[in-house]
């Protein structure tokens, strides 16, 4: 009784000291919070107020309208010369910077670290630079026969020179925001690199692309230190400004000072509103992209049915060489732990190197079942990556008519997709709108419908719930079959690998593990490493005494043991299993200790550690406990297993 007293007593003690430490970092969060909302404020105050007083005094102290004779020839100066800036940066900084985002050549990166100098430059030292190079007397001022200074060629000059490296950097980083794959997708429909740019890569990033030629033309309309160098004549607004505070005061300046700051503002919200014409991009793509023969009839009366897969990839990546070449059957799944290569291995299966940087050698043959070898070309193969890799300034509908167009199918297959993945009530909604699973969706529906003799999936359902997943997989498979689609599909879930695959290939770091016909790998994984993937939770070391009981299936080289987490039976020290004499059970030495118990409502998922000596650690076992959740954390028990459910492993 004074013990149960004495628990609940360090229970409440322990509840205490929480609520003290959640009170604690709420006063620390909110004090942080008043802190930066304080300094917010004062920043934007700060910002804005010299504007508002510039008006205030603006509108009380117009003492010089003489001033007013100049303001008119200056902006359409600065006008001028900073849409030219603009006009260059924008027709070959932008595409410089998207080819710049692609390249991973090293004098690209040279390049880059060239064009930003003139970003870090002040503005007197671009001038500068500007004199010695284009200058009267310099080498390449003879090109301009002596009118690049002081005319409205050289203000046009040091403007962009100062504002075409914030464009094309801004361009390029929001290049590289965009996923591979875009560009990727945009060449296996058949458009060009330039259409590639322009109707795929520029409109993906429009919204970064023009906050970065914002940035340029406000970064040329307040150019001063260089034009005052190169060109003093004719003024531009900033050199306006100073001549009339030089000569006349701050007075004088106020109307300079204001038409600068409203032509900027409307500059501003003028670019800002600017959006990329997307149905421009639709119809230019819907006329570029390759089109397939129309068919009157779908794949499957044509196409013979595909009995094995050949598939040989050879590429040096990063971190490893992918050399994997294995037989495989129609319906592959390929399973391996993050970073094993699984992704790569798609790419290069399609030819797409460049998602990597790399170059290598790949051959996808198929088999028919009349004996028939053929190689499948790139061409006709389709990879729906992870990401989905659609153009997110297209809506789901032209999405699925594009990919219709790329293979000639009629209207009634693309109603039939569309109802097989439940698309109809988005088909108008943008690619950017959807949500993880309804973009899987989409560009599973799409690699279907370009009607492909080998499709790669990758993790086409890993963002659906559970139900849902199940329901698509079996759409998705009656469509492969129906159509005599070959598939080769990425997974993590060996129940989906099951579903999707009659064969399944292990990968780890680059090169095969194991490969054949499904139940066979699920039933003997070839390594501990096969094991965890296709299921096994438990990998334990063989005891001496078990030897007899496996009789040649453990040879000298298999000292492991393999078992799942419903193939074992939990029993507290002071309990005794009652074991049945078919099929035998075996104890494993010592006693576990309950680390986490999880009600799982039919069953209780226990998860128990056991110490061994110090060079291997702990031993890690997961068990599935059928009948009431009797385990806490902190018990003790013994853990039985069935000798029929351990699997031998190499050691």
């Amino acid at each position: 009784m004074c013990q149960r007293y004495q628990k609940a007593f360090l229970a409440y003690c322990e509840e205490c000291k929480a609520e003290k430490l959640a009170d604690l970092h709420g006063v620390k969060s909110g004090g942080f919070r008043g802190i930066f909302s304080a300094l917010a404020l004062a920043l934007v105050a700060f910002l804005i107020l010299p504007i508002a007083v510039l008006f205030y005094y603006g509108l009380r102290n117009i003492t010089h309208p003489s001033s007013f004779s100049l303001v008119g020839e200056a902006t359409w100066v600065s006008l001028a010369a900073s849409a030219f800036a603009v006009g260059i940066s924008l027709t070959i900084g932008v595409p410089l910077g998207y080819f710049l985002a692609r390249s991973k050549s090293s004098w690209s990166r040279v390049m880059t670290i060239l064009l930003r100098i003139p970003m870090g430059l002040p503005p007197m030292v671009a001038g500068v630079i500007l004199l010695l190079t284009f200058g009267p007397y310099a080498l390449f001022g003879k090109v301009f026969a002596g009118h690049f200074v002081n005319t409205l060629i050289g203000v046009c000059g040091a403007q962009t020179f100062v504002a075409a490296p914030f464009v094309i950097e801004g361009s390029r980083g929001a290049f590289l925001q965009l996923d591979p794959f875009l560009h990727w997708a945009g060449k296996n429909i058949g458009l060009s690199e330039v259409e590639n740019f322009v109707f795929v890569g520029l409109p993906s990033a429009w919204s970064g692309v023009r906050t970065s030629v914002l940035l340029g033309w406000l970064r040329a309309m307040g150019e001063f230190g260089a034009t005052v160098l190169v060109a003093f004549h004719p003024y531009s607004l900033p050199i306006l400004a100073f001549v009339n505070f030089d000569g006349g005061g701050l007075a004088s300046t106020l109307s300079v000072v204001e038409v600068t700051v409203l032509v900027t503002l409307l500059g501003a919200v003028g670019l800002s509103s600017i959006s990329y014409p997307r149905r421009l991009a639709f119809t230019s793509i819907k006329r570029s992209v390759k089109r397939g023969p129309t068919r009157t009839s779908l794949p499957n009366e044509n196409r013979e049915v595909v009995e094995l897969l050949k598939v040989e990839v050879a590429c040096r990546l990063e971190k490893f060489d992918i050399e994997l070449d294995f037989t495989s059957g129609f319906r592959t799944s390929i399973l391996g732990y993050s970073g094993a290569g699984k992704s790569a291995l798609l790419a290069g299966i399609v030819g797409a190197w460049e998602l990597y940087g790399v170059e290598g050698e790949r051959r996808v043959t198929e088999v028919s079942k009349g004996g028939t070898d053929l190689d499948i070309p790139s061409t006709e193969i389709v990879l729906v990556p992870q990401s989905g890799a659609l153009f997110p300034h297209l809506n789901v509908g032209q999405h699925l008519e594009i990919a219709r167009m790329t293979s000639g199918a009629g209207s009634s297959l693309l109603d039939r997709v569309v109802g097989a993945f439940d698309l109809a009530d988005f088909l108008d909604s943008p690619a950017k709108s959807l949500s993880g699973g309804q973009r899987q969706r989409v560009s599973v529906a799409s690699g279907i419908l370009q009607l492909p003799r080998l499709i790669l999936l990758d993790e086409p359902f890993s963002a659906l719930d559970a139900p849902r997943r199940s329901e698509y997989q079996l759409a998705l498979t009656d469509l492969l079959l129906e159509f005599r689609i070959a598939s080769l599909l990425v997974t993590h879930d060996i129940s989906e690998a099951a579903i999707l695959g009659d064969s399944i290939v292990v990968v780890a770091d680059g090169s095969c593990a194991q490969f054949g016909p499904s139940g066979d790998v699920i039933r003997a994984p070839g390594s501990a490493l096969v094991a965890g993937l296709v299921g096994y939770q438990n990998i334990i070391d063989c005891e001496p005494e078990w030897l007899p009981l496996f009789g040649d299936f453990l040879s000298n080289d298999r000292h492991k043991l393999a078992f799942r987490s419903h193939s074992a039976v939990l029993v507290k020290p002071d309990d005794k299993l009652r074991s049945p004499m078919t099929p035998q059970w075996i104890r494993l030495s010592g006693l576990f200790t309950v680390a986490l118990a999880s009600d799982m409502g039919e069953y209780q998922r226990v998860v128990l550690y056991k110490e061994l000596d110090k060079s291997k650690g702990r031993q890690r076992v997961v068990v599935e406990h059928r009948g009431e959740p009797e385990y806490s954390i902190g018990m003790t028990c013994s853990l039985w297993c069935k000798v029929s459910d351990l699997v031998p492993l190499p050691s």
